[in-house]
């Protein structure tokens, strides 16, 4: 049997309505997500698990569904989901461990866009732009780790509500102790 290409398959009228579910379905990630993130930033004395239980009790998904939704909203900028909108949520997820290596948020969505031509102008489907991504060269859990790390030790420490000492000690880790994560290779 001949390939047959997603329009080939799917009515022109069934078409718009799928994109429309779709749109709607990613803005519901896209704002539950934010909320999760946003409580998390705020609510630091409460653990995340907890938040993510709590959402998820107002938005009927599971604690994590929204874990997935905050993480995916907390590395990917707004400008970014408006930017590349014709990207789903999962296209922009898949690119998070990968765009300081690709050059930034637009290479890496350049480059996903660029990749459609190998799918008949359509946009590169999610499993396989995981797999064209996980070409062997994915950094190791420590490495991804140790740059959240110092992410978070950087907010921390030009964060004006903490303490002075709480900023000092973390200015003094980042400096001192923590390794530069652009000097370290991922082996």
């Amino acid at each position: 049997m001949a390939k047959l290409s997603a329009s080939q398959i799917v009515p022109p009228e069934f078409q718009e309505m799928l994109v429309h579910f779709a749109e709607d379905g990613d803005r519901s990630a896209w704002g539950i997500g934010d909320i999760a993130a946003t409580l998390e930033e705020e609510l630091i004395t409460i653990p995340n698990e907890l938040i993510w239980k709590a959402v998820g009790s107002f938005s009927s998904r599971s604690y994590h569904t929204i874990r997935d939704y905050a993480y995916t909203s907390r590395n990917v900028p707004m400008a970014i989901r408006q930017r590349y909108d014709m990207m789903g949520r999962h296209h922009l997820k898949a690119l998070i461990p990968h765009v300081d290596k690709m050059g930034g948020w637009d290479a890496a969505c350049n480059a996903v866009l660029s990749w459609g031509d190998d799918y008949g102008g359509n946009l590169i489907p999610v499993h396989a732009l995981r797999a064209k991504l996980a070409d062997g060269s994915e950094d190791p859990a420590w490495l991804r780790r140790l740059r959240r790390m110092r992410a978070s030790g950087e907010r921390l420490a030009s964060d004006s509500e903490a303490p002075l000492e709480v900023r000092e000690f973390t200015n003094d880790w980042l400096t001192n102790t923590a390794p530069n994560v652009g000097d370290l290779s991922g082996g």
